[in-house]
């Protein structure tokens, strides 16, 4: 599958699967940050507001972080995906050339 890959891919497939484990992780760490967020309501009222406020920063934090990791995932296999098929379309293409003429005769042939 990574037939065409030279070392630059490997390095973008190794950012992009980083990527997409952090952001694979934000959704755990949402729950994680919901569940501290709801039990702020159990506590005194005026502790209620400072507490909310810390979590709903952790929230903000944790949006930022899962929108430069799915950034970084997309970007890097993005870019990689279109290195490998354009080595792969060159080395068809020069397959091709490579072929007698007589080959190209033969394909039409029902």
């Amino acid at each position: 599958m990574f037939r065409f890959a030279d070392t630059y891919d490997y390095l973008m497939m190794f950012f992009g699967t980083l990527g997409a484990l952090g952001l694979g992780a934000a959704t755990p760490v949402f729950i994680l940050f919901w569940g501290q967020f709801t039990n702020v309501f159990g506590e005194s009222v005026d502790q209620i507001v400072t507490l909310a406020g810390n979590i709903l920063l952790k929230f903000v934090y944790l949006g930022i972080g899962a929108l430069f990791a799915g950034w970084v995932m997309i970007t890097c296999w993005l870019i990689t995906g279109a290195r490998q098929a354009t080595v792969c379309r060159k080395k068809y293409f020069s397959t091709l050339l490579k072929q007698e003429i007589g080959w190209f005769d033969c394909i039409n042939q029902s």
